[in-house]
């Protein structure tokens, strides 16, 4: 699933701009790509940074600070995305208008954390997360924000996703009954990890991992949010730093660089909520990656 040109992100009410390919970010001459290294970022919704604006997002700070006369950072990041949807985007839609990119960089965890104690977890999330995207996104034909002005309308829109939607609604989710790390999905995971890295290998791109940072300060209950089924929000900032490890083990396993961002190197205003950044976040954010980044992929330090 891709954004729509122009989109307006629902979370801040702002444009954020979307070019002819449906990346976030301004259009690109293929000739001005061609003269410089191409890096390119994959993630979810914090690596397309929903809460940062046109020029805020950690992407863009990035390519301002290696360098953007000899480095163009380009943005893949799509809401919700996961490991299994990254191999796609790898495998397929990499290039950016036609040239292929030199270097990419993985930003990853929390979604894949939604597959987290899924009972007879499928190998490609398709009978969890996959099906699930679809009503994440809005992206059913016979749904959109205009039936959202009417309670009746929205409920009758309910009725006829049931009755005539090709794509029939997710079956409800049972827990494998277990908490703390997963051996499912770790194997899942670290599947996907090795597949990106080979396919990158394959074609000469080096491939950089950055693990996933939390807002802990608002991780302290035992509450479950919605995106993330079967773990309690105070069991968030363990589970993510068991999937951080496992990027970590694979990235040396695999000869992929590995970033670990320090815990401490973003305060909790720097957050917007329990993952995405403010605009000071991605800030930081891309101060703390930006030299090893540009080390990993062929350039000089970068500058701040």
């Amino acid at each position: 699933m891709r954004q729509v040109p122009s989109a307006i992100a629902r979370s801040t009410r702002e444009v954020a701009y979307v070019n002819a390919e449906r990346r976030r970010g301004r259009e690109r001459d293929p000739n001005e790509l061609k003269s410089k290294t191409v890096i390119a970022v994959i993630g979810g919704s914090t690596t397309l940074d929903i809460l940062s604006r046109k020029g805020e997002t950690w992407a863009e700070h990035l390519e301002h600070l290696l360098g953007p006369d000899r480095f163009a950072v380009i943005n893949h990041g799509v809401s919700g995305q996961t490991t299994s949807e990254h191999v796609i985007q790898t495998a397929f839609y990499q290039d950016s208008f036609g040239v292929p990119a030199n270097c990419a960089v993985y930003y990853i965890g929390w979604n894949d954390l939604r597959n987290a104690h899924v009972r007879d977890l499928d190998p490609a999330y398709a009978n969890n997360h996959l099906v699930r995207q679809i009503d994440a996104l809005d992206a059913r034909r016979i749904n959109g924000p205009a039936l959202s002005v009417s309670p009746i309308l929205s409920f009758v829109a309910k009725l006829a996703i049931l009755a005539f939607d090709t794509v029939r609604p997710p079956a409800p989710l049972m827990s494998d009954g277990t908490k703390g790390p997963d051996p499912a999905l770790e194997r899942i995971y670290a599947r996907n990890i090795a597949t990106i890295s080979a396919i990158n290998r394959g074609r000469g791109i080096r491939t950089v991992w950055i693990g996933q940072l939390m807002n802990k300060a608002s991780l302290k209950d035992d509450q479950m949010e919605g995106w993330l089924p079967f773990v309690r929000d105070s069991e968030i900032p363990a589970m993510i730093a068991w999937l951080n490890g496992i990027v970590e083990r694979e990235a040396e396993r695999l000869g992929d660089l590995y970033i670990k961002v320090p815990a401490d190197a973003l305060l909790p205003q720097d957050f917007g909520d329990v993952g995405h950044f403010r605009a000071s976040g991605s800030r930081k954010f891309a101060e703390q990656v930006a030299p090893a980044v540009g080390r990993a992929c062929g350039g000089p330090q970068p500058t701040r």
